[in-house]
């Protein structure tokens, strides 16, 4: 498991802890990438801390320098003991959907637990589609619930 934060961000926990925290949970990625990462956020998700999707893997996501690393150790401790609830459930083999469970930063002591179930179609090859896009699902739903928010103190 390779880990290299971007500059100006770290990861508020080593992959032999994130390993040890996670070793009993049945995560199976089947992409080869391994089903636990460590993983720098896009631009337009940088409070997002983790991300599990049931069954398939577990992401860690970097943070900013502002962020206390003890305070940020901590977040992310929370963080995998909350996604626990969801670590027995299986992965979602039903072609068109998938779920994902995502624990975001909310203020400066809280964290944001959500459920994100999408639903997709493949595109078809012809009328407007070339060969590259018609592989590319297309989001046709997209439901997100809060499952919790919790404190940190």
């Amino acid at each position: 498991m390779r880990s290299q934060p971007s500059e100006g961000r770290y990861f508020p926990i080593t992959p032999s802890r994130l390993i040890a925290l996670t070793r009993d949970w049945p995560l199976n990625s089947g992409a080869g990438l391994g089903p636990r990462r460590l993983r720098n956020p896009d631009r337009a998700e940088f409070k997002l801390l983790a991300l599990l999707r049931p069954g398939r893997d577990l992401t860690v996501y970097s943070l900013s320098n502002d962020v206390d690393p003890a305070w940020g150790e901590k977040a992310i401790t929370k963080a995998l003991e909350t996604l626990a609830r969801w670590k027995t459930e299986p992965a979602e083999h039903v072609d068109g959907r998938s779920r994902m469970i995502a624990v975001y930063l909310s203020g400066e002591a809280q964290l944001r637990v959500l459920d994100e179930r999408l639903k997709y179609a493949r595109r078809k090859f012809g009328a407007g589609e070339g060969l590259s896009s018609s592989r590319k699902p297309k989001v046709t739903s997209r439901r997100v619930s809060e499952l919790a928010i919790l404190n940190l103190d």
